[in-house]
């Protein structure tokens, strides 16, 4: 029997270029992904698209954790050097009551650039991965999540909805869809952006080491990207590549 979160999460709907992904909770169904396109055609969800791979980056910045570690890059024409800001935060998150997480860690992406970008990438991924991630996303929450010998990892960011109500110039037709699932981690892909555009999006990580299965990493790393404003800075990463 479904809880109402867990109904709220099987209701998701993702609209791609030829018709309709609906996602179902990760512990009541084993099916992950329906699709009912517009056509009969087989739809791919985004993410296979592998639009501006990560070559050359121009930041690139490597966090440590038990798990392993998590890459950052980030891919801009033209190089987006210092107005790129990525900053961890001392995040807390809200649990609902018996759930808990053995690790948490924020990080908040933001520039603003005074000439047009175009073909704008930040790549947010596990560097050691055999496994490819089981996706997870909720309403606003593009999910996915890994297990670690006996414990599990989750990604979440902001889902494509999310980011245009912030930023209402992001443009999405068809499979222009921003957030990209990769076996390892997630990409942000924003084809151009005009010059002085506010730009900001995040990524949150959560891990117990032991699987506790009752989805508190979900619950960890659902969170609005206002809410992260609240919290202060740990560190800012630096990881500028002269390009």
């Amino acid at each position: 029997m479904l809880n109402s979160r867990e109904m709220i999460r099987g209701i998701t709907r993702r609209c791609t270029g030829a018709g309709y992904v609906f996602v179902f909770p990760r512990r009541s169904l084993r099916l992950r992904f329906v699709v009912f396109p517009r056509s009969l055609a087989l739809v791919r969800p985004p993410g296979d698209l592998g639009r501006y791979p990560a070559k050359p980056m121009t930041f690139h910045a490597t966090e440590s954790f038990p798990f392993g570690d998590v890459a950052m890059s980030c891919v801009s024409s033209p190089p987006l050097d210092t107005a790129l800001t990525v900053q961890r935060v001392a995040f807390t998150p809200a649990l609902p009551d018996g759930m808990a997480v053995d690790l948490v860690a924020a990080y908040r992406i933001a520039f603003v650039f005074a000439a047009p970008i175009h073909s704008f990438s930040f790549d947010f991924t596990l560097t050691q991965c055999n496994t490819k991630g089981d996706a997870n996303s909720g309403e606003c929450l593009d999910a996915q999540s890994w297990a670690i010998e006996n414990g599990l990892l989750m990604f979440g960011t902001e889902d494509g909805d999310a980011l245009q109500a912030r930023m209402p110039w992001l443009k999405i037709n068809g499979n222009d869809y921003p957030i990209e699932y990769l076996a390892n981690g997630f990409r942000v892909v924003i084809p151009y952006i005009a010059p002085n555009t506010n730009v900001g999006f995040h990524f949150v990580l959560a891990y117990n080491s032991i699987d506790k299965g009752c989805d508190s990493e979900w619950f960890a790393v659902d969170v609005p990207h206002a809410k992260l404003s609240e919290f202060p800075v740990v560190t800012h990463l630096a990881g500028a590549i002269a390009g």
